[in-house]
């Protein structure tokens, strides 16, 4: 996802219409829409409840954190004005994409899939040890059981989808935003 919405903040760079900036503005949106959820399920394969909470607050510090630098950043892209005749605009959806595109990359290579699957291609060697992998598990599954129904590897199909949005239960949060 991360990839996806820099390759899309990236490609703003060369807009040039109403349209354009709509079509990019709904992907990106559509695209970066899961990163947090996601970020967030992935830190409950690794961590009990009590521990979450923890880890959730340093995630929402770091994205301030995150925020503060960027915008720092941005001021300082923005004064490329001028270079190679391009805005500044162009320069700061240009860096800023591809950096976000670049951590996408090294985040793909360097974290693991699951607590039982931590090799990667920058990591070639497992971060636990067969027993310490068990003993996270066992934790994992004492604190919430509902966790050993979970199958990371299970992708979403189109039919998960549909049956997600047909689900009237899920339909509160729209009605009270529409009314």
């Amino acid at each position: 996802m991360m990839m996806l919405w820099s390759i899309v903040s990236w490609t703003q760079a060369w807009m040039t219409g109403r349209a354009s900036f709509y079509v990019t503005r709904a992907l990106i949106g559509a695209f970066e829409g899961g990163f947090i959820p996601g970020t967030i399920l992935f830190a409950t394969y690794f961590y009990k409840t009590k521990e979450l909470s923890v880890r959730l607050a340093f995630f929402w510090s770091t994205l301030n954190v995150a925020r503060i630098i960027s915008s720092l950043l941005a001021a300082g892209i923005l004064e490329m004005r001028g270079v190679h005749g391009k805005t500044g605009w162009f320069w700061l959806f240009l860096i800023e994409g591809l950096l976000t595109f670049l951590i996408g990359l090294v985040s793909i290579l360097y974290l693991p899939s699951s607590p039982t699957n931590t090799k990667s291609v920058l990591v070639p060697r497992p971060w636990y040890t067969e027993r310490q992998e068990v003993i996270m598990i066992n934790r994992l599954l004492r604190d919430d059981p509902s966790k050993g129904l979970t199958n990371i590897h299970e992708s979403a199909t189109l039919s998960d989808v549909l049956r997600a949005w047909s689900d009237k239960s899920m339909w509160g949060g729209i009605r009270h935003l529409v009314s």
